[in-house]
């Protein structure tokens, strides 16, 4: 199913970057949800190909990813405002953002509040010194909204509507 996805989309990389902030209605996290939707789903193919064929029949003529203006049918499939596929499908990109989101917020050598302290109490630091830990900071804010998100939704998700 790999191979038929990477056809789909006409992208044989193996990664993809995406700039995500902490409003996950922006165009550049939607665009990651949708992402993600596409690269977990790994059940019925024929549900991705018959949406597929429905978005390429909505397709506006101008592209603005293209660099002549124009939608180039050989780009393959944009997984750009992929809905919601299924419920399985929704938990495992919930998973896969808390997951890589962990891991990313792992490789720093403090924490969030060690970062608040540092520009709280360290009033003598050097104007790019205090930017890097700003970003910094900014960084890792994001990543802990984006764990906190996933877990909330995931739960949401396991919630029985039965009862």
């Amino acid at each position: 199913m790999k191979d038929m996805k990477k056809e789909m989309i006409n992208d044989f990389s193996d990664f993809k970057k995406f700039r995500v902030t902490d409003n996950f209605f922006e165009t550049n996290n939607l665009e990651f949800i949708s992402w993600l939707r596409f690269v977990e789903f790994d059940e019925n193919i024929t549900l991705l190909i018959d949406y597929q064929a429905r978005a390429a029949g909505q397709t506006p003529m101008h592209d603005s990813d293209s660099d002549d203006g124009y939608n180039d049918p050989n780009k393959g499939f944009k997984a750009k405002d992929l809905p919601p596929l299924s419920v399985r499908n929704e938990q495992k990109v919930l998973l896969r953002m808390k997951i890589e989101a962990t891991k990313v917020l792992m490789g720093y050598s403090n924490t969030l509040e060690e970062d608040l302290e540092m520009l709280e109490t360290n009033k003598d630091m050097t104007f790019n010194t205090r930017n890097a830990i700003l970003m910094r900071s900014g960084e890792k804010h994001i990543l802990n909204h984006i764990i906190k998100t996933a877990t909330l939704m995931s739960e949401y998700l396991n919630y029985d509507l039965t009862e």
